[in-house]
């Protein structure tokens, strides 16, 4: 759990083979290294400027991805989870509509994702 400290990279959990669970949430902005982390299975990025979701492909366990607080804006840039088989929760805002991403102003967003 690392919120709120300006990671810029993360090039030190390359090689960590088992992590299950990372919070980053306002904190990270190089994203790229996160495909090296197959066994992720909760994921939190929220308020980090996501505009896509292309760094996602190859995290084959993911259940649930935060993405709360970003800047998704349409369906395409959400096309890559389809690849994340296990997604089961994906959070676009949170539970109270607050840390919306642009896409959640979309009518019957919700329909069309997953």
């Amino acid at each position: 759990v690392l919120p709120n400290q300006g990671i810029s990279r993360i090039d030190a959990f390359h090689n960590v083979r088992m992590l299950l669970f990372l919070i980053l949430a306002a904190t990270y902005s190089g994203i790229s290294p996160l495909q090296n982390l197959k066994s992720l299975k909760i994921l939190d990025l929220s308020d980090n400027s996501i505009a896509n979701t292309n760094y996602f492909k190859g995290l084959d366990e993911l259940v649930n991805l935060k993405l709360q607080g970003n800047m998704i804006k349409s369906l395409d840039a959400l096309e890559s989870l389809n690849s994340c088989s296990k997604l089961k929760n994906l959070h676009l805002q949170a539970l109270s509509g607050d840390h919306q991403n642009p896409i959640c102003e979309l009518n019957n967003y919700r329909n069309n994702v997953l």
